[in-house]
């Protein structure tokens, strides 16, 4: 909840009002660049994975300070209203936001299937992504609030319920690594992304997981535009 609320709000709020404010169709292309820093978390994921404070927790090493910079770029965000002028500014630092969360989205991955057994797995990862709609719809939902309560409050309460909702995982001491994992950092191995690639099951989930998000991040983009184009206001947008 806490990564998608915050991203969600932005990602479908901002094509709707740069589009009411006339940003023409072919520069959207701006908008689509704070997702592409998710098109490396397989890189990213390799560093991830091999740095981290035993101590405070290998995981939370990345999801604290993340978290708290992710919070920081939002709330910069509230101060900077969605008008054409601003486009780039704003957009540069969901690019680099869009890098913080990426990695934190890497740790909570590792962190919630380390704490899981493989009997808790499946119904745990159904939980996740329930938890994951619920963000999006909540998030969506607020931009109905944008015409009441102004830009500034709205994103401000976004980047606060960032910070509320991975308070749990902030806070919580940390599970140890599973026996399999343990064993490999006694031989000294990092992981291994070219076995993974290898796997049996990546030929049909890496394929089903590309045109899952081309499919849902296409709607995202499009459907706002759309909609202002009709001369929706920004809270039936929000309602809708």
């Amino acid at each position: 909840m806490a990564q998608y609320f915050p991203i969600t709000f932005a990602m479908v709020a901002l094509p709707f009002l740069f589009r009411k404010q006339g940003l023409p169709l072919e520069m959207f292309w701006l908008l689509a660049l704070p997702s592409m820093p998710r098109w490396l978390k397989w890189l990213m994921a390799l560093v991830v994975d091999n740095y981290g404070s035993e101590a405070f927790g290998r995981r939370k090493s990345w999801i604290v300070p993340c978290t708290v910079l992710a919070t920081g770029f939002y709330l910069t965000l509230a101060f900077i209203p969605p008008e054409l002028p601003n486009v780039h500014l704003m957009v540069g630092i969901l690019v680099v936001a869009a890098f913080v969360m990426a990695a934190q989205d890497i740790a909570v991955d590792a962190y919630a299937a380390e704490s899981m057994s493989d009997v808790e797995r499946p119904v745990g990862t159904v939980i996740i992504n329930f938890l994951v709609a619920v963000a999006s719809v909540l998030a969506t939902a607020s931009i109905a609030f944008i015409e009441s309560y102004g830009w500034s409050t709205t994103m401000f309460a976004a980047a606060s319920l960032l910070v509320i909702t991975a308070l749990p995982a902030m806070l919580r001491t940390e599970h140890p690594p599973p026996e399999a994992v343990r064993k490999r950092m006694l031989r000294n191995e990092g992981p291994d992304l070219i076995k993974a690639v290898k796997r049996q099951d990546s030929r049909y989930i890496l394929p089903l997981m590309f045109f899952f998000g081309f499919g849902q991040y296409f709607f995202l983009t499009m459907i706002g535009p759309f909609w202002a184009d009709q001369g929706m206001s920004t809270t039936d947008y929000g309602l809708l």
